[in-house]
């Protein structure tokens, strides 16, 4: 009579829903692909047009976010950065806002808390620090693996190192 029987219809119907199902998960992964694309590029572009070294800046204050998501419940963020003095820009702007941020560099200048005698000997207490930063600083270090190891020194069991060179 031209009917189809139930267990056919049914089975196509629930190929179709399945169909429908697979379309939407692939629109939504590719709409939170674009979001988080977009999301980072115009937070590219907004970092880059502040003067600091776009990727520097970028990934610094990606590490910072993180940094602020690891210690909610410790504050503040005690934050050490190595080679602190801002020519083009600075990663302290980056940093959680509550955080007590020590800058240093072997010569005084904007950024600078703390001018160092010695880059190999870190005058601070061992642990003393959640977090050590460093960007585009160690190249210009000549023995820059002391200067490394006297950041590991420094910064807490339980603490973040990061690193851009």
């Amino acid at each position: 009579s031209g009917s189809r029987p139930y267990e056919e219809v049914h089975y196509q119907a629930s190929q179709a829903r399945c169909v429908m199902r697979c379309v939407q998960i692939c629109v939504w992964r590719i709409s939170a692909r674009w979001w988080l694309l977009r999301s980072l590029a115009h937070r590219w572009f907004t970092l880059q047009a502040e003067g600091f070294h776009a990727s520097a800046a970028f990934y610094g204050a990606e590490f910072f976010d993180f940094l602020e998501r690891s210690f909610q419940d410790a504050r503040p963020i005690r934050i050490l950065e190595i080679g602190s003095y801002d020519v083009n820009g600075a990663m302290r702007v980056y940093a959680p806002p509550d955080s007590l941020y020590t800058g240093t560099d072997s010569r005084p200048g904007p950024g600078v808390d703390v001018v160092l005698d010695d880059p190999y000997a870190l005058p601070f207490p061992s642990g003393y620090f959640n977090a050590t930063v460093s960007t585009s600083t160690l190249e210009h270090v000549d023995f820059h693996w002391l200067t490394f190891l006297e950041m590991v020194r420094v910064t807490s069991d339980s603490g973040f190192l990061y690193l851009n060179v």
